[in-house]
């Protein structure tokens, strides 16, 4: 029986095909850590996942600054527009 939020109770009846994987139709898409107890409860914690790159860029106060500076300006990532070209 499963548990989740304030919600009722909520049984689900799965079943592993041939290659071990299951569909967990109350689940959110996503990637999750799975944990098995010595009884064999299966718990599933949600999870982000970074790669290296992104974690290294994480680290890095000058790159943190630069998005943190954009986020306060609004930036977008819009186009910009061409400067008007001044008659001759």
């Amino acid at each position: 029986m499963t548990v989740m939020n304030d919600h009722p109770p909520v049984e689900t009846l799965v079943e592993l095909d041939p290659r071990k994987r299951v569909s967990l139709p109350m689940a959110d898409p996503g990637r999750y850590l799975a944990h098995r107890d010595p009884d064999g409860t299966i718990t599933l914690v949600p999870a982000i996942v970074l790669s290296k790159m992104e974690a290294a860029i994480l680290r890095e106060p000058v790159i943190m600054a630069a998005i943190a500076r954009a986020e306060t300006a609004g930036y977008t990532g819009g186009r910009r527009d061409r400067p008007q070209r001044r008659a001759k």
